[in-house]
């Protein structure tokens, strides 16, 4: 397995986790009678001075942003990865008639100073 394509899954798990955390706290925060529970979950001892709310929401969004950015750029790099075997086969196939046309070159000059 490729490294891209792990790095794929991590951010398509990632992402999963973050939107179900984010459903869920939303959720919750529309039940009246969970409501403090997930403050205090949410909180962790903090005053609700100290934390809002619209915050979390907004940096949640940017993570699930971010993911898919990442999603979109692994797929582009996949898609190169799946480019490279056959570069490689074409540049290998270069060099070859390269050095083809090197030793015709050598073997002709060696012809002219051993005529000359």
């Amino acid at each position: 397995m490729g490294r891209f394509s792990l790095v794929g899954r991590h951010v398509k798990s990632f992402k999963t986790n973050v939107l179900n955390r984010k459903n869920s706290i939303l959720t919750a925060l529309t039940l009246s009678n969970q409501r403090s529970i997930v403050r205090a979950l949410i909180l962790g001892g903090r005053s609700m001075d100290n934390f809002d709310i619209n915050t979390l929401e907004n940096k949640i969004d940017t993570l699930i942003k971010r993911c898919d950015q990442l999603a979109v750029e692994n797929q582009g790099l996949k898609e190169q990865q799946h480019d490279w075997p056959v570069e490689r086969s074409r540049l290998i196939e270069q060099n070859n008639q390269a050095k083809q046309k090197i030793v015709q070159i050598i073997s002709r000059l060696k012809s002219l100073e051993q005529a000359g």
